[in-house]
């Protein structure tokens, strides 16, 4: 008898898995590769809780909003940083090399442009703002609850540089000269 309520899905899934013999990028990434990529995504307050419950990326997967509630993910930001992040890895077919953590040697500003920013990793933000001049506004890893999938929630092009802002505690008057590469 399990009691785990993620224990049991996590049976569950490995179940179906084995029964439909299909190819299963996810089932691929254990439970420790999970609990990095919540470093990648800016949320490292949940590992202990995602770890005890042995969250892989199969259950990543399948993840409900009533999976995170158990997982003690109660924050709107961070629901949405987990949904984003699992979305970025459904769309690259659970690929665990898709996320940039660090840039490219002799990258310049002018050469990033949005669609890479989707695959940036919270450390990977925090190094762009250090080095476009705005270190004050990249917190430390504790301090931080979002990652590059989540600076594209919208797919349209109507996304406001101030939406960006509100993510940090920047002032609008420095907005629109910092986020040139949307």
């Amino acid at each position: 008898s399990i009691r785990h309520v993620l224990h049991r899905k996590k049976v569950c899934l490995a179940l179906i898995a084995r029964q439909q013999k299909c190819d299963d990028p996810a089932g691929s990434l254990d439970h420790q590769w999970v609990t990095r990529w919540l470093d990648d995504v800016g949320l490292p307050q949940y590992k202990d809780t995602f770890l005890e419950a042995r969250v892989d990326g199969r259950v990543l997967n399948f993840l409900t909003v009533e999976d995170l509630f158990n997982l003690k993910v109660t924050n709107l930001l961070h629901h949405l940083s987990i949904k984003r992040g699992i979305q970025v890895l459904r769309e690259n077919n659970f690929e665990p090399s898709c996320l940039k953590r660090r840039g490219v040697p002799g990258e310049r500003d002018s050469l990033v442009v949005h669609t890479d920013v989707v695959f940036w990793t919270n450390h990977r933000v925090m190094e762009w703002l250090r080095h476009v001049d705005l270190s004050e506004y990249a917190p430390t890893s504790e301090e931080v609850e979002f990652m590059g999938p989540s600076w594209s929630l919208r797919s349209d092009s109507q996304q406001s540089y101030s939406h960006h802002c509100c993510l940090f505690p920047i002032p609008r008057h420095c907005c629109g000269a910092t986020w040139r590469f949307m």
